[in-house]
């Protein structure tokens, strides 16, 4: 994914217009930086995402969000092989050409669709009465978007060690799986307050449409997506 705001590095350079209003002060520290992104992220986007920060961070939110697309993509082809009964003869359900393809697709996928996703995060912004701005836009994105694929790798992580293959159907459902779902579930809505809370902070965007372009669509479309997905998954197993 390539980054959006070093200007020392090669490749085309995103930065924000000269009279954008974004927060101004001292660098954050990593853990203060980090912690309030995840934890309040009302202080992060009024305090910590100045210029400076997000180009001091930006390689590790790469890094994050990337990785946590690959597993999301993965575990989403694992699940569509199982229903077609492919899933013994796949190489992805296996640990190493899981992490190998999940490497690759972070590289390529997660590039692509940080631009696509930020792109449109700009048209949503303008929808809501917002000042189009790309750059800051895809910042956005960006650091919302770390909320839930963070969460996503670090189950990804923790499942390499307790688990045999990535995707086992016969396996008997367990207290971490219990939870990893539910964490999973609050995160992706989580993000989507993280996401809501930036965009209210940082842009001039009015505030009854920004409730509806980056709070109620998004959180209708994930609930739809997961009673679709349930009840699919729920169709095969009965």
């Amino acid at each position: 994914m390539p980054p959006e705001h070093f200007a020392e590095l090669p490749g085309p350079v995103l930065t924000p217009p000269d009279d954008e209003e974004l927060p101004t002060g001292p660098p954050a520290s990593p853990l203060a930086f980090w912690q309030t992104l995840f934890l309040a992220p009302k202080t992060f986007f009024a305090h910590h995402f100045t210029p400076e920060g997000r180009a001091n961070f930006f390689a590790m939110a790469s890094v994050l969000y990337g990785l946590g697309y690959g597993v999301d993509r993965i575990d989403a082809q694992l699940m569509k092989s199982e229903m077609r009964g492919t899933l013994e003869s796949s190489m992805l359900n296996e640990w190493p050409g899981y992490w190998i393809t999940v490497l690759f697709t972070a590289l390529f996928g997660g590039w692509l669709w940080y631009y696509i996703a930020g792109w449109f995060y700009n048209v949503r912004l303008k929808w809501a009465g917002g000042t189009s701005n790309l750059s800051l836009s895809r910042s956005l994105y960006l650091y919302s978007s770390v909320v839930v694929n963070t969460a996503i790798l670090g189950i990804g992580l923790v499942c390499t060690f307790i688990n045999e293959k990535p995707n086992d159907p016969y396996a008997d459902l367990t207290a971490w799986d219990t939870f990893s779902t539910a964490l999973l579930l609050f995160m992706s809505y989580y993000s989507v307050y993280v996401s809501y809370r930036g965009v209210t902070t940082v842009t001039d965007a009015d505030p009854y449409k920004a409730r509806i372009w980056f709070l109620a669509i998004p959180v209708i479309a994930y609930s739809v997506a997961y009673v679709a997905l349930i009840a699919l998954v729920a169709a095969v197993l009965l």
